[in-house]
């Protein structure tokens, strides 16, 4: 498998799609925080997969009859697909407990992690003025935050775990799955979801009320959609 260098990297390219991404991932946010009422966490993604899944992989055969979409390393992409999905129960399950704000201020730390552990495993040090950086923003966390404060709440740790998942999952990204079409690692993130979903599913049937009530953005039973939804009549019971 060839391995670009990083000479070969289009810095202004890379963060003008970052800029991008972030700007669709925070309406994305706003949704999740605006349906963590009525819906549970599992069944968002289930939504989520039930449309993706069907859209990526009919894109993806569109696109293999024109050039050869090929898979570098399973193992790779689903460990990268693990822990997106860590870092998406981290982070959503915080967001019926805090603020948004709050919320995307300590997943945000996302940044620091990456420099800290590129520097230690992907072989990318970082100057003096890019430790500066980090503690700059660390500090700017904390101030948010506020950890030892009375008004803290222990539920704003949720999203900076999701923050080391999320900066575990880039460098991953970067350092294994640079030659995997996005399309691919799309492909697999979502299946993650769909997976994800059916085991909380199972698990929101499973378990007591009195465990349920205690984390109910996670296992509350499904809620019934308005029209037909895909698996509706099994991982959406009506109470």
């Amino acid at each position: 498998m060839s391995r670009k260098s990083s000479s070969d990297d289009s810095v202004f390219n890379g963060v003008s799609l970052i800029i991008a991404a972030v700007f669709v991932l925070s309406l994305a946010d706003a949704a999740v925080k605006y349906f963590s009422s009525p819906l549970p966490l599992w069944q968002l993604f289930l939504i989520v997969s039930c449309l993706s899944v069907p859209a990526l992989a009919a894109w993806i055969g569109s696109r293999s009859k024109t050039a050869r979409i090929g898979i570098a390393s399973v193992r790779w992409i689903m460990i990268r697909s693990v822990l997106l999905l860590l870092m998406w129960v981290s982070y959503y399950s915080a967001l019926p407990l805090i603020p948004l704000s709050v919320a995307a201020v300590a997943i945000y730390t996302t940044p620091i992690f990456i420099a800290l552990i590129s520097t230690r495993y992907a072989g990318e040090p970082l100057s003096p003025l890019g430790w500066a950086a980090v503690a700059i923003g660390f500090s700017g966390v904390a101030l948010v935050l506020r950890p030892g404060a009375e008004a803290f709440s222990r539920a704003a740790l949720l999203p900076v775990i999701g923050a080391v998942f999320y900066a575990l999952a880039m460098v991953v990204t970067r350092r294994h799955c640079r030659d995997e079409h996005p399309l691919v690692l799309a492909f697999g993130l979502n299946i993650g979801f769909l997976v994800a979903a059916m085991i909380g599913g199972i698990a929101s049937l499973m378990v007591s009320d009195v465990t349920a009530a205690r984390a109910q953005f996670l296992l509350l039973h499904g809620s019934r959609l308005g029209g037909s939804n895909c698996f509706s009549s099994w991982v959406m019971p009506v109470p």
